[in-house]
């Protein structure tokens, strides 16, 4: 886990993908995932209607 954890703090955002992509590396997919869709409520928050986030609760965060 401690590769995982490295990688996800180094990496830029926009290639996190391209980076999980690699032979081995789908427990790194599975954190870039979780990574990016934590990103992405830190910067729009929850919607209730769900247009601009998946988040519509904290209980779904």
């Amino acid at each position: 886990m401690a590769k995982v954890d490295l990688a996800i703090a180094v990496t830029p955002t926009t290639r996190m993908k391209e980076a999980a992509q690699h032979p081995g590396g789908e427990e790194l997919e599975l954190a870039v995932e979780k990574a990016l869709d934590l990103h992405q409520f830190q910067h729009s928050g929850l919607n209730p209607e769900g247009a601009l986030s998946r988040y519509r609760s904290l209980e779904q965060v």
